[in-house]
Parts: structure tokens; sequence; C-alpha cells
């Protein structure tokens, strides 16, 4: 086996191997890595050649694998280097918290993250930072690798205590959880890191990073895969983003792109945010070792003359001196003026490498010269440089090396010159010493100190090169030593392997196959995915012709699965969007992706993208690299319908937001205000521009501050606080007590990201509470009330039943008396007994209507400028009968000049009349009554004072309530309902007097006292004349009533006063007999079965030769409503049951005029 594996021509085809199964290509890492890790595999299986290993490679799967999981060095674990680790977090990590802020996200990217220990602790350090300032947890890290088995073990995240030696006792506790087989990550620090997939020499880097993680991997590849791989990060970091590098690594061609934070521990900010022109991938090699470049090519322009530069090749030829150009990393660019002589190409894989094509002295003082000049950023130059010249001679010269560096690209290059070639001469030998005439001391002494000095500074030009290239191997051996101690971790864990190997192979076939099941059901629902996913995509080709497409698109281009094949334009869409194949050929021509919302004409919302489809030079579907070949087009459209109404209704929401009378304020973790609406501007008079950035704290009122603290607190457990009271502060300074309901904001993933707060004033219900404390206490009271009054309600329903009984036994008996004894004697006494009862009972009923108006509000008064003395003697006149009844005698005084008031007549005589008829009621016989009417300071005064039964002092302050009487026995003797007294009160209120009752006792009488504010004396009083029964001239009536009886009276009143009366008992009949008849007056009962009043009427104000007929509603209902429905239905005249023949003739009297029957 040869000592150097990477001459040996089966190297190709295992790296080829390792290639094509995994995907990586190992001749970028160093060579000594790579045939150090194949040795150590052909050496376990006793093969004698690498021809003989690479043989067993190409059909032996899992040695393939075993070579790949060695060649894959994952070393690592938890704060590797916790000096370095400490650095971060004592000044790092805070910097980058400062730098972004809390609503962005910070990314961090743990590149070769192995098996994720350091992508953990990076995630701690970070938690810490961002919990101890209050900030939203929004760190995404991203944590990458080749190898897929480390992968899964970090993202299991079960670590052995072994593992955990560098973790912290306080960082176990609150970050791990104890599992069967060791400690496991928490889910919340697990769900800060993304584990993925990721080769950084091939795949496209991460962007926006802030902070970038690749500790000791570059020390395993060669320099252009680690010049390549720093363009990358270099590319990924945000301005002033952070790289962390191994100890033994460095930024090296990039130094001038980075500022050194810490050259120890290899912490690096990038200065400045450029794009360098660097190739993103490198080329993957066709097989062997990779060799250092020979070259960066540079770029050309677009056409170049042939002859030119045949010119320029003859002018360098002649005015260069023998020369060379090289770049940073020592590669062979160009070579002038015979130069090439000096350089010697090895036999088999010759190398661009400078240093390698120069044999002898010379390649000490070549490297050393051109390191000076890298460094030294300038030129140098060295005499008496001695150049082989053939087998035996030599030649002198003056080497010079001078560094050029570009001013954008930062690209360096070195031209190394010999000027001042001799001519060739041989070397001398003892023989033509012996022969060699002799030549003056002093100056062969001279010659050969001056041959001494240059010697002297030729070797120390040399001791710099080789101190230049022991520091060069300094880094290889500290690689080197990575290595080792990969390789002892790795012989530690052989032992182990080697038992579960045998259990292992066993599981392999069943593995296998199940591999084989899983790689059917992928290919399965790979195929059904396009067609199964609810997104349009069409797929088209350099031709624009359909390559592929889903049913989903059928609806818009009316695809049919024949058509593939055809072009795009070809087809017609119902797309409102004319430039669409344009689009779609741009999109092909330049790359551009276009997104964009349309409609179709169904006016149904899609979201349009056109993509470029990218290929790579070997066919590969490559959407991310921007240098790959354009093959074709996709075009996707997706229903936004959902989105659409999503935005509507947060446009909605928004509104109802701000429209709310409640403050609805967006807060930070921290306090810090985001949104402010415009209940917040009325609650607390900041407009938004002056509280959004602001702490919550300026709400609150002085010394209260504290209070939020544990708020927040509960928040950030995610708990939501209802209806906390706190005292707030208005912007003018006077305090606001608000309700308020504190709630977490979560985002997507239900991580806490603000607070949302609700304020409520709630001063007004506080006043509103202490208000309702004062009502609980009147409800106490007003609940005996109400027990009172329910007693007083069946009492009261016990009266009328007996008030209504008395009245209707009289007239039942009055009429039998009427049958058996005809004579006109007993008949009138009858008559008198029966209109007197019936009276009664009305006047009972009208009591009952006012107790329901005055109590549903309705109680209405005819204002008018009266004399209260009018009044006062109708009521007289109206008792009187009353009194002698009662054998009571009643006193009156009453002044001669007028008593002018505003109000009523007819109530104010009906509260005189109740006063009156409560003193003949309850006074003795024989006792005297005395009414007395007074005017003092302005005010009419009205006394009613009896000798009668009295009242208990206890029922004084009760009197005037419904349903209240002094006694409450069988005897009914005295009558009444217990409404009279309230309705007088009532009636005095709204006039705005007062009545009041003084009584000394039962027995001792009482005396009603009524006052009411009286007119000036100059105001003309309104005529109180009693109204003569009107006499109207012979009308012919039609009468409608469905009650027998009550129609028969009426018409018999009727045809008393001389007047021509058809009656009929329903609606339909009505129609038909005022149609035919044409009478002067219609008399319509508005509850009539089948066909009602309004109905009636509105069918005979539909017929123009009925305009003249006089429409009069009657019905038991006489509120403003029904008097509005009548007339609405075309009434003329509403009257309430039982009519008053009085208004009967007044009507008949007033109506239109007509032809006199």
């Amino acid at each position: 086996m040869p000592e150097d594996l990477s001459d040996d021509p089966s190297m190709n085809s295992i790296l080829q191997l390792l290639r094509d199964q995994f995907g990586i290509d190992f001749s970028l890492y160093k060579t000594t890595t790579v045939t150090r890790r194949i040795q150590r595999r052909i050496g376990l299986l006793f093969h004698k050649s690498v021809q003989a290993y690479a043989e067993q490679l190409e059909h032996d799967a899992e040695e393939l694998n075993s070579l790949y999981q060695d060649l894959l060095i994952g070393v690592t674990q938890f704060f590797r280097d916790p000096e370095a680790f400490s650095l971060l977090e004592r000044d790092i990590i805070p910097q980058l918290l400062d730098q972004v802020p809390p609503g962005e996200d910070l990314r961090v990217w743990a590149a070769g993250c192995a098996t994720g220990e350091e992508a953990y602790s990076l995630a701690m350090m970070f938690h810490e930072h961002m919990t101890a300032r209050e900030r939203p947890i929004n760190l995404k890290i991203l944590a990458t690798d080749v190898h897929p088995l480390s992968l899964e073990v970090a993202s299991a995240g079960l670590y052995g205590e072994d593992q955990l030696a560098n973790v912290s006792q306080a960082r176990l506790d609150r970050y791990f959880t104890r599992r069967a087989g060791g400690l496991q990550v928490t889910q919340d620090l697990r769900q800060l890191i993304i584990f993925a997939r990721h080769n950084v020499t091939k795949d496209a880097p991460f962007t926006k990073m802030h902070f970038i993680s690749c500790r000791n991997m570059l020390i395993y590849f060669q320099n252009p895969a680690q010049r390549s791989v720093l363009s990358l990060f270099h590319f990924g970091l945000v301005s002033q983003g952070v790289l962390f590098l191994g100890a033994s690594e460095s930024v090296g061609p990039l130094a001038d792109e980075f500022v050194t934070i810490d050259e120890h521990w290899k912490i690096y900010r990038k200065r400045r945010d450029i794009h360098l022109l660097t190739q993103m991938r490198l080329p993957m090699a066709r097989g062997g070792v990779r060799r250092p470049p020979m070259a960066i090519e540079l770029p050309r322009p677009p056409s170049t003359d042939p002859v030119l530069l045949h010119t320029y090749d003859k002018l360098l030829d002649r005015f260069m001196p023998p020369s060379f150009l090289v770049d940073s990393e020592l590669g062979l660019i160009d070579s002038f003026a015979g130069a090439e002589e000096l350089l010697k190409v090895r036999r088999r894989r010759p190398s661009s490498h400078i240093l390698e094509l120069i044999d002898g002295e010379l390649r000490t003082v070549v490297g050393g010269a051109i390191q000076r000049a890298l460094k030294e950023q300038g030129a140098v130059s060295y005499t008496g440089v001695r150049v082989p010249d053939g087998p035996d001679g030599e030649r002198r010269c003056t080497l010079q090396a001078e560094a050029f560096l570009h001013p954008r690209t930062g690209t360096r290059h070195v031209l190394v010159s010999f000027h001042g070639l001799t001519e060739s001469q041989p070397r001398p030998t003892n023989g033509d010493r012996a022969a060699a005439p002799s030549v003056d001391v002093d100056s062969f002494s001279r010659d050969h100190l001056s041959e001494l000095e240059t010697e002297l500074a030729y070797t120390r030009e040399t001791l710099q090169a080789t101190i230049e290239e022991l520091e060069t191997s300094n880094e290889e051996m500290q690689a080197t030593n990575e290595e080792l101690v990969a390789s002892n971790e790795e012989l530690q864990s052989t032992n182990e392997e080697l038992h579960s190997v045998n259990e292992e192979l066993y599981t392999v076939n069943a593995e296998y196959q199940q591999k084989i099941v899983e790689l059917k059901e992928l290919n399965t629902d790979m195929a059904h995915l396009l067609e199964g996913t609810d997104v349009g995509t069409v797929f088209l080709d350099r031709e624009l012709r359909v390559r592929r497409l889903t049913s989903r698109i059928a609806s818009v281009f009316r695809f049919q699965p024949f058509d593939i094949g055809r072009r795009i334009s070809d087809f017609s869409h119902n797309i409102v969007r004319p430039q669409l194949i344009d689009d779609i050929e741009r999109v092909c021509a330049t790359g551009q992706v276009i997104e964009d919302e349309v409609r179709d004409r169904g006016s149904v919302p899609y979201f349009l993208r056109i993509l470029p489809y990218r290929i790579t030079r070997t066919g590969e579907p490559d959407p991310g690299d921007d240098a790959s070949k354009i093959d074709g087009v996709v075009l996707t459209l997706t229903d936004i319908s959902a989105l659409d109404k999503a935005r509507a209704h947060l446009a909605e929401l928004s509104a109802i937001v701000e429209s709310s009378d409640d403050a609805i304020i967006g807060n930070t973790l921290a306090g810090k205000i985001t949104t402010w609406n415009r209940g917040a501007v009325r609650l607390y008079g900041y407009p938004a521009g002056e509280a959004i950035g602001h702490g919550l704290d300026m709400l609150m009122q002085e010394g209260t501050e504290a209070e939020l603290v544990p708020l927040l607190d509960r928040i950030r457990r995610g708990e939501t606080v209802e209806h906390v009271r706190l005292l707030s502060r208005h912007r003018d300074g006077h305090h606001v007590e608000v309700s308020t309901m504190i709630s977490p904001i979560q985002d997507r993933v239900g991580l806490i990201v603000g607070v949302s707060a609700i304020g409520r004033d709630i001063v007004p219900l506080i006043d509103a509470q202490r208000a309702l404390e004062g009502h609980q206490r009147r409800i106490t009271s007003l609940l005996e009330q109400a027990e009172e009054g329910a007693r007083r309600r069946e009492q009261f329903i016990a009266m009328l039943s007996h008030e209504l009984r008395n009245p209707l036994a009289a007239v039942m008996n009055a009429t039998t008396l009427i049958k058996k004894q005809p004579e006109l004697e007993s008949v009138s006494r009858c008559q008198a007994v029966i209109e007197r009862q019936a009276r009664h009972m009305k006047r009972l009923l009208d009591d009952l209507l006012d107790v329901s108006r005055i109590t549903r509000g309705k109680f209405q008064l005819v204002d008018d400028d009266i004399d209260l003395r009018t009044s006062i003697e109708a009521a007289i006149e109206s008792t009187s009968p009353l009194f002698t009844e009662r054998g009571v005698k009643l006193e009156t005084s009453l002044p001669r000049q007028p008593m002018p008031v505003r109000g009523d007549a007819g109530r104010l005589m009906q509260v005189v009349v109740n006063l009156l008829s409560n003193a003949a009621n309850y006074s003795p016989r024989a006792s005297t009554v005395r009414l007395l009417v007074t005017s003092e300071h302005g005010r009419g005064v009205l006394r009613v004072m009896d000798h009668g039964v009295g009242i208990e002092s206890e029922l004084q302050s009760k009197i005037f309530d419904l349903f209240v009487q002094s006694e409450q026995r069988l005897d009914r003797s005295r009558g009444g309902l217990g409404v009279g007294l309230s309705l007088a009160k009532n009636i005095v209120d709204l006039h705005g007097g007062t009545i009041e009752v003084q009584s000394d006792g039962p027995g001792k009488g009482s005396d009603f006292k009524v006052t009411l504010p009286l007119l000036p004396s100059s105001r003309a009083l309104a005529g109180a004349e009693m109204p003569q029964l009107p006499r109207s001239d012979r009308c012919r009536i039609v009468l409608v009533d469905d009650q027998a009886d009550s129609r028969e009276m009426l018409r018999m009143l009727l045809e008393s006063r001389d007047h021509v009366v058809i009656d009929v008992e329903d609606g339909p009949s009505a129609i038909e007999v005022i149609s035919r008849e044409k009478p002067d007056v219609a008399f319509i009962d508005i509850g009539l079965p089948a066909m009602n009043g309004y109905e009636v009427a509105q069918r005979l104000r539909g017929q123009p030769a009925l305009n003249d007929v006089l429409l009069v509603a009657l019905t038991g209902y006489g509120a403003p409503s029904d008097v509005s429905a009548a007339h609405a239905a075309g009434f003329d005249e509403h009257l309430i049951k039982p009519a008053e023949l009085a208004k009967l003739e007044k009507i008949l009297a007033a109506r239109k005029p007509g032809v006199a029957h």
C-alpha cells in the first residue's frame, strides 16, 4: 500500500462513490484528513491495497456508509471552550439584542451543528438574555449539518449526564427534563431551533443572519472550499453580524471584510454590507483529490480582438523581465519572458501551486518573498539570488515580489520578477580553484565580505520564510489535534458500537424492507400531490408548451388531458389580465418572478405567481440558484376567497376596535404601547402620537405603577386578567378609575408576543352601584309595600265584586218588577233605580279607566282658563241629592270674586265631587259638612270638613294610595273602591296643586285641604255654562253591532228621537246595507266577528258614492291610540260605550249636510 494515497488512482473511484451515494464532495476536504480515514478503514479490513478496498466499496453499501461516518468528524459538546462562551454571554449577545429591535426576529445559524450541543448552548444563552430583558422570545436558530443521524440525535435532544458536564445546575433545572436514558431539552427550548440538513459547500446560504457559529469545521476543508464557505457566511450575515469560528480557524482572505472582536477565540463582525464576487457553490470534482485551482477566472470582456492579444503578448515578452503572476493562495496564473523555465511540473496530477513547481533553495526564497509582499501589501526585493541553470550551472539575479489589491473585490495577486540574470557559468571545482590566478588580498577580502553580507541577508529572508511556513504548519497541527480528539472519542464509542452491531444486522433486512415500502408510498404520495392540491398549477417548458398541470387550473384555462405539449397561448382563459401571456414570456426570458392578485370574470380572487423553472447543469430542478439555467415557467393560481373575506373581516374588526368607546390598547411584554384607539383617546386624553412608544406606567396614578408588574407576569405565563380595577391618570391630571381586562397576544406558533388591554371608565358604574345600594334599601321597603299592595288588591277585587253586584242586583230586581207590575208608578220608580244604578256603574268604570290611564301615563287634561268657583258649584249641585239622601247638611262658603285657574273644569269638578261624596258617605245623619273656599297668597284653597268616622293616624300617609280605605268591613253600606282619593291627588298634582288630610283619629272627623295656583284676575275665563242637549234633524241611520241587546236598546233610543234606524249584526251585511241605503250616519262596532269595524270602514271609504256618509266608531276602548286607529281606518267620530244620548245627538246635529227625510 503506497504511503501517499492521494497518488493512488483508486482514490478517484472511492471519492466518486461517496459523492454519488451521499452527495458530499470529500475532494474539498484536506487530503491528509481523507487519506488518514481511508487508511484506518483499510487497516481494519486487512486490505493490502487501495484498489482492493475500492472494489469492496462498489458492492458493499454498509462499508461505504461506515467510511462516510468516519469521514464526518462530529466532535462537539455543550459550552465547548467555556471562556469563549463566557465572552459571548458577557459582550456579544447583549450587543446583538441592542442591535435588533424587539419586534424583529433575531436569526442565528449554527453551521455544522453535529448532534446539537452547541446549538442548544447558544439557544440557552440567547433565551436567558431575552427573558431578562422582558422582550418577546422571537429567536430563530437554524442548526444545520450534512449528517442525518446526527440531526436525528439533535432533534431528539436527549443526552447523557456525562455529555452535560459543562451545563450548570441552574440551566439543567430550567431547560432539561429527566427521561429514561438521560436528560431531554424542554419543549420551550426545542421549539426555538430548526434542525435541517444543509451542505455549506453546495447549498445556498441562509440569509439575514445576525449570528453565525461554525466552529472547527473549516479546518477540514482545503483553501478554496474555506474561501467559498467564508464568502457564503459573509453573504448570509447582515451588516454588523457576528461570525464565531474555531480557535484554529480565521477569515483568511476576507480579513478586510471583517472586524476582529477577539483574535484568540476567532470572533468577527461583518464590516459592511456588500456582495463579494465569489462563486456561491464550488463545482463538483470529476475525480481525484481536489487540488488548489490554477487561478480565479477573471471576467472577460464581451469580445476580444485576437490580433490585439497577439500584440500584447509580444510587448510582454519584449519588455517584461522573467516573471510569473500568482494569486493570494499561491496558485499560478501566468508566466512571462521565459520564467516558465524555472518551474518543474510533476508527473501525475500536476498542481498549480507555485511552491510545488519550484525546487531547491529558490522555493524558500520565492515563498518568503510572496508572503512578505502579501503581508506588507507592497514590493520586496532580494539580491544575489541563485537561480539554477542546467544540471551544473547557476545564475545570480535580483528577485522582486510585488502585491496588487483590487479596490472593489478585495482580490490580491503577486508578481514575482527576476532582474539582472547573468550569463550562465559553471560551478567552481577544486581544480579550478588551484588554477585560479592570484588576486589582491584587500580586494579579495572586500569581495568575500560582500558575498558574506549577501548570504546573510539571503539567510535572513530564508529564515523569515521558514517562520511563516512554520506558522502554516502550526495551523495544520491544530487541525490534526482536532482529529486526534475525535479519534479518541471514536475509540471510546467503538466498544459499545461493536456490541450493538450484531443486533443491528438482524434488523437491517427488516429496515430495508420497510424503507422500500416507504419509498413506494412516497412515490404514490408524490403522484397524487399535484392532483390533490387545491392550487391551480401548470408547468411550461422553454417554448411555453404545457408540460404538466393540475385539474384545478382547468377551470381557468379549459385544459384537457390531451393538451399536454400545446403552447399556452393557444388557450383562452377567464383571468382579467390581458398581459398574462406577455408576463409568462417575460419571466421565461428574464427569470424575474411575478406575483399579483387577480380576478376571473366571475370576480373570484386569485393569487397569481409566475416563477422561472430553473435547473442545474446536471438537469436537476434548483429554484434557489439564480445562476442556474431557466428551462421553463411555473404558473400557479391560488383561490384567495377566504383570504379576501378575512381581510374584509379584519378591516371590520379594526373599524369596531377603532370606534369602540372602550380603550383598547396593544402593548409589548415590556409594557410599551403599540396601538391606541379612539376610545383610549377619550378615556385618557392622550392622542395616539403621544401615547404609542411610551410605557403603560404613564397612565397610572402616581404611586400605583407597581401594580402593573404582577399583572404582566401573569400575562407572560399565558393567563388572562379580567376586570381588575386600576386607578389611572388622565392627561389633564384628574383621576380615572378603570376596569381593565388584560389578555396575552399569541403568534401563530403560540408564543406570547404582546399584551391586549381593554379599559372601561367605571366611575359611572361606581355611582350606579352606590345608587343601587340605595335602591336596594328602597326595594326592601317596596317589597313590604308590594305585599301590602297585594293584600289591598285582593280586598279591592272583593270590593269591586260587591260594588258591581249591588247595582246589577238592583237593575235585575227593577226589571223583574216592571214585568210583574206594569202600572205607571212602579215603572217610573223602577226606571229611576235602573238609571241611578247604571250611572253608579258607569262612575265605577270611569274611575277604573282613569286609574289605568294615570298608571300608564296616558291621563290627559283639557287645559283652559276657567273660574274655579264654577267647577265647585257644579260639584255641589251634583252631590246635593246624595247629601239629602244621607241626611247630612252641607254648608258652603265661596268668594264672590272669580278664582281664575288654568286647568280642566271637568276634572276639578271630579275632585270636589269625590271629597264631598266621601264626606256625605262617612258622616252620621244630622251632622254638618262644611265647604270653605278662600284665596291665600295667590293660591285658591278649598277645605272640606266633616264630623264623620275620621282617619287613623297611621293611615293618613297612605290614604291617597290606590285601593286604600279607612275601614274594610263586610258592611259595604258606604260603597267605594278606594280609588277616588288617589285619582283626586293625581288630578290636583297635574294642575300644580296640593291635597292633604288632617284627622285627630277615628270618630273625630277629617279635614281635606286642596290648594291650586291662581291666574292673574285680568285673564279672560272660559264659559262654564252647562251645555244643553242638542236636537238634531231626522236622520237615516244604520246601526252595526253583534251584541243583540246593546244593538236593540240603542236602536230604540235613536228611534225615540224620531230617527229612522236599520240595524245589522256583522261586517259583510253592514257593507251591503250601507252601500244600498246610503244613510246619513252609520254607527259601527269595532269588535265585529269575521270582519272588524276597521275593515268595514276601509271598504266603505273605498266607494266614492259613500263619501257623505258619517261613520262613527262604537267601542269600549278609549285610549288616544284607539281614537287614532279609528280615524286612520276612515271613521269620522269615536264614541266609547255606553254612549250617552247627549253625545249621540251632538254628533248627529253636526253631521255633513245631506238629503232630509
